[in-house]
């Protein structure tokens, strides 16, 4: 939860700082579309959070009135899918040709999709998203493009030393992701970190089960967890 309420705090800013040549101009509250572009369905709650944070924080910049839009790609399906994504890519092309929005805010998934395809759906139009230099290690960015650092593994050290610090009992460490491509990086990234904590806690990554039987290792997790 910090980690997303980070991220949407440094999306918001930048928003603010684009915009803010306008602040001058704008009497009244100014009109900005926002496009915000994730990598799969509507009900996953990361996206559900995700959206509905970011909704929060614009609701402060009362200088300005906000309209959004959302796509969702459903890329856990489709990739791979060179025909799906070009087709996809066509069908964004024709859907804003004649309404582009001010501005694309999308999740880290999304990024490869835009970088190949950006400029011909939205030509010139600000796209900002999260980055990982790890994970995307792109050499060549299109101008269009801001990104704000993803999160590495310095934040998890961080949150497992909180965890021991102020729950120093604990023995078990329960891992709860998913297994999508961006959630298999996460678990990439901890265990970069966790192996040198394998004498104090034990590691429970759960990306492999299904829902089910996670709630219910989750409810059966002793008290030193």
């Amino acid at each position: 939860k910090n980690r997303l309420t980070i991220m949407i705090g440094l999306l918001f800013l930048l928003v603010l700082i684009i915009y803010s040549p306008l602040r001058c101009l704008a009497a009244s509250p100014t009109e900005k579309e926002i496009l915000i572009m994730l990598a799969h369905t509507p009900d996953l709650p990361a996206h559900v959070s995700y959206s509905e944070g970011l909704k929060r924080r614009f609701q402060e910049a009362s200088q300005y009135k906000f309209n959004y839009s959302y796509e969702y790609l459903g890329l856990a399906r489709y990739v791979n899918d060179e025909r799906y994504l070009a087709d996809t890519a066509k069908y964004f092309q024709t859907k804003y040709i004649k309404r582009q929005p001010d501005m694309i805010i999308a999740g880290g998934e999304v990024a490869p999709f835009l970088i190949r395809y950006g400029k011909v759906m939205f030509p010139g139009i600000p796209i900002i998203m999260a980055w990982n230099r790890d994970n995307m290690p792109f050499k060549e960015l299109p101008v269009e493009f801001i990104f704000v650092r993803g999160t590495d593994v310095g934040y998890y050290e961080s949150n497992i030393e909180i965890i021991l610090q102020t729950r120093p009992s604990t023995k078990k460490i329960y891992i709860v992701v998913g297994d999508s491509d961006e959630e298999r990086k996460i678990v990439g990234q901890l265990a970069q970190v966790t192996n040198q904590y394998d004498q104090q806690v034990e590691f429970i990554v759960m990306n492999k089960l299904p829902l089910e039987q996670m709630l219910k290792r989750i409810r059966n997790a002793g008290d030193d967890s």
